[in-house]
């Protein structure tokens, strides 16, 4: 099983299938590009969503529950950067156990440190301040947009999302299942911080759409990776060439690099 797992990346990535592939991704970036644009536009110019965001979230203030509180607390720690990170650990060694090259099993790992360095970067230069401390249920001091959160979680889930529905999963259901999964989880965090009054909501939209960006353009560079498994070094740049050479190999690596290993 673990053979065929490689064979089908193989054939996934050479089949003509490929240019279908890489154009919906390009589509998905660039309708997440264009979401977050808008969204980061509105909040700059004070104009827009913006406008709306105060009435928004005052709505769901309103209609707070017990139940949906104690739910937001529990996504607010599923989500949170500590967690998130064990839990892509975890995802990635177990897939490189299943055979996955490293750059694949990495992804959800990569993508969600992308996205919250992305983050770091973005935060303090909106410098958004956060809805008032009489509609907060936690406590947070950073500025608001984009939503930590909301990002870290699309880039995490949908990489590992997609990932587990194409190398892992063979039945159709059970692929479908996953990746509505991977839609629904991360929409399910945003939701929690407008439950808990940390965000405005084009803080959430803003943060689905750069980690689903993220997901995207990290992927696709691992790919890319994997399609460029032997660079050659040259003379004028031997050492360079070399050093990437190594650092490809390392990402292209599977544990089961035997065929015979991998068919047992």
């Amino acid at each position: 099983m673990r053979r065929r797992l490689q064979d089908l990346f193989d054939a996934a990535w050479r089949a003509p299938k490929t240019f279908l592939t890489v154009m919906v991704g390009l589509g998905i970036l660039g309708l997440s590009g264009l979401v977050f644009l808008g969204a980061s536009e509105d909040v700059i110019q004070g104009n827009g969503a913006e406008k709306l965001d105060a009435q928004r979230l005052g709505w769901i203030v309103q209609h707070r529950s017990g139940t949906l509180v104690a739910m937001a607390r529990i996504l607010d720690t599923a989500a949170s950067v500590p967690v998130v990170v064990l839990l892509a650990l975890a995802l990635g060694i177990w897939l490189w156990r299943r055979g996955l090259p490293v750059a694949i099993a990495g992804l959800p790992l990569a993508s969600f440190l992308v996205a919250e360095s992305l983050v770091a970067v973005l935060k303090p230069l909106v410098g958004r301040a956060r809805p008032g401390a009489a509609l907060r249920l936690v406590t947070e001091t950073e500025p608001s947009f984009p939503s930590g959160h909301a990002t870290g979680a699309s880039a995490f889930v949908v990489s590992a999302a997609v990932i587990v529905a194409i190398f892992v999963l063979r039945r159709p259901l059970g692929r479908l299942l996953t990746l509505l999964a991977g839609l629904l989880l991360p929409a399910l965090v945003a939701g929690s911080r407008l439950e808990l009054g940390v965000h405005w909501p084009t803080d959430v939209v803003a943060g689905l759409a750069l980690g689903v960006g993220t997901a995207v353009v990290v992927g696709g560079v691992a790919l890319w990776i994997m399609s460029h498994p032997d660079p050659r070094p040259t003379a004028s740049s031997q050492r360079r060439t070399v050093l990437r050479a190594r650092l490809v190999a390392l990402l292209t690596k599977s544990r089961w690099s035997d065929p015979m290993v991998a068919s047992s």
